[in-house]
């Protein structure tokens, strides 16, 4: 039986990880209309890979007031890393000043940020439609007509604006499509499990980060929420590629610990084993249309940095405010589709080269992390045990997500930078906005931004009286000359220059300038009209 309902909602949302919970908490918030599926029967609640919500991520749900109070109420975070050479070196992990940052990392599994994410959905009046799977997809220049299948086989064809699909490395939404994502195979694999110590454990440090450097693969225990509790995730023995491969059950565990770090364990399986493969991929496009692909469905990697969850986060945060820009175009000039086309493009470029950047990045460090080549794992560790100590805070900003910048040539929307910018200005086109501390010694400038629409920063400027019905969105601020952090490093003679920026809904900079009048024709040369007034 097929049911149709002819009336169109904003948004389908397919897939209720992560990425698609987070997707339709900024519809929410939006206004936008949204349903959210995923073929599940219920929300997982015990297995998971990710275990790490990065500050980045928080400074970009923090416009919905509950999710970020409440990951970090849940923060389980590691006291050291322990690297467990001969002798061992512990490093203390104080997360808690990554620079100009309000959040730090937040260490919690994967299932508590989805509860998390759904309960706040739901108090919002929204709910997950488990058992629902996406089964065929049509679209028109107009909307895009979903085909589902409930769990009694109940079929139903429904209307949406746009569709974006968050359902994983194995997209049925990007299958639908006939987008490609070649991956390609390491031969690198790891063995996970979550596990708890009966008795006592022979870890001397149990609220830390445990590395074993073992000539026959890397090993690493992440402390979980329980007493005792860790996430095992070790490199496989040679030969050992699959499931069928071995029985992954107490005896193996307490046999791999053993040989990997010369330590006996007693372990309780707490419901969660598998072995997998890294593999590292970008889909062909990101968007077909009016249905695009975020997270996995459109990027997958290594999990070394715990970046894939955070940067399919970031994507929806990318694409949502996105589609609520390219709706205010829409009931402003209905037949304008050019401006609509720039905006809703513009999140295949950034995200697609975002996700290119990140597989480099991270298929570098992976191979370091886990050769077997014995002369390079003497070069990795010495270089561990000398540049750890001294670097680790920058290092976890830049995991962190902090650091994330896009390039004008990446970009319709980013501007490019004017002349002499990275000496002149606070920061340039495509950077994230730095949270300046503000005159006052209290007040932040983070705080002050709209995170719906466009904001036009004037820095030791005034608004010209003149233009003031042509800035709905703007705020005047002067920096402190005291107390700003030392990340990122800003000149003084910067902090004091009169300049105007404008900023994105997502904190990242669109660009750049001495005065109102200059960043002005900077954006009209970029922006069409329709775009100027509804931004």
């Amino acid at each position: 039986k097929i049911m149709r309902n002819t009336t169109t909602i904003d948004i389908l949302i397919v897939g209720a990880g992560p990425v698609g919970l987070t997707a339709a908490l900024e519809a929410q918030r939006l206004g936008l209309t949204a349903r959210i599926i995923d073929r599940k029967p219920r929300r997982s609640t015990n297995d998971s890979r990710a275990l790490v919500v990065h500050p980045r991520v928080l400074e970009l749900l923090a416009p919905n007031d509950n999710i970020a109070h409440n990951i970090i109420n849940e923060n389980m975070r590691p006291e050291k890393l322990n690297v467990h050479f001969d002798p061992p070196m512990v490093v203390p992990l104080d997360m808690s000043n990554l620079g100009d940052t309000e959040f730090a990392q937040a260490w919690l599994p994967q299932y508590e940020t989805e509860r998390i994410l759904e309960e706040e959905i739901e108090r919002n009046g929204g709910a997950v439609e488990y058992g629902m799977a996406l089964e065929a997809l049509v679209q028109n220049n107009k909307e895009v007509k979903a085909t589902l299948r409930h769990q009694d086989g109940e079929v139903e064809d429904f209307y949406f604006k746009y569709v974006i699909g968050c359902d994983g490395g194995r997209s049925k939404t990007r299958e639908l499509l006939g987008i490609d994502m070649q991956r390609a195979p390491s031969r690198i694999y790891f063995v996970v499990a979550d596990v708890a110590f009966i008795g006592a454990s022979p870890l001397s440090e149990e609220k830390a980060i445990h590395m074993f450097p073992h000539e026959e693969g890397i090993g690493l225990m992440f402390p979980l929420p329980k007493m005792n509790s860790f996430r095992l995730v070790f490199q496989t023995p040679e030969g050992t590629t699959n499931k069928s491969n071995v029985s992954l059950d107490k005896a193996y565990f307490e046999a791999l610990l053993l040989e990997r770090t010369g330590m006996n364990f007693e372990v309780e399986l707490c419901g969660w084993q598998t072995i997998f493969e890294i593999t590292h991929g970008v889909s062909d496009k990101f968007r077909d249309g009016r249905i695009f692909l975020a997270g996995d469905a459109s990027h997958v990697h290594s999990p070394v940095g715990g970046q894939g969850m955070n940067y399919g986060m970031q994507d929806v945060c990318n694409l949502l405010w996105k589609l609520a820009w390219a709706e205010r175009c829409n009931k402003q000039s209905p037949r304008d589709k050019k401006s609509v086309e720039t905006i809703l493009q513009s999140y295949e470029t950034e995200r697609h080269a975002m996700g290119d950047q990140l597989i480099s990045t991270v298929e570098f460090s992976t191979m370091l992390l886990t050769t077997r080549n014995k002369g390079i794992q003497a070069l990795r560790n010495l270089f561990m045990r000398l540049v750890i100590p001294h670097v680790y805070k920058d290092g976890f900003r830049r995991v962190g997500q902090l650091e994330l910048k896009y390039k004008s040539d990446w970009s319709p929307i980013i501007l490019d930078a004017p002349f002499g910018c990275s000496t002149q200005y606070i920061c340039k086109p495509g950077e994230r906005l730095p949270n300046l501390l503000l005159a006052d010694g209290t007040e932040r400038l983070h705080k002050l931004m709209s995170r719906e629409q466009h904001t036009w920063v004037f820095i030791n400027s005034e608004i010209p009286e003149s233009v003031m019905n042509d800035v709905p969105n703007a705020v005047v601020v002067s920096p402190s000359r005291n107390g700003q952090t030392s990340i990122p490093s800003i000149p003084e003679k910067s902090l004091l220059k009169p300049q105007v920026l404008l900023v994105r809904p997502d904190l990242f900079v669109a660009g750049v300038d001495g005065t109102y009048r200059s960043m002005r024709e900077r954006a009209e040369n970029a922006f069409d009209a329709v775009s100027m007034a509804t931004m």
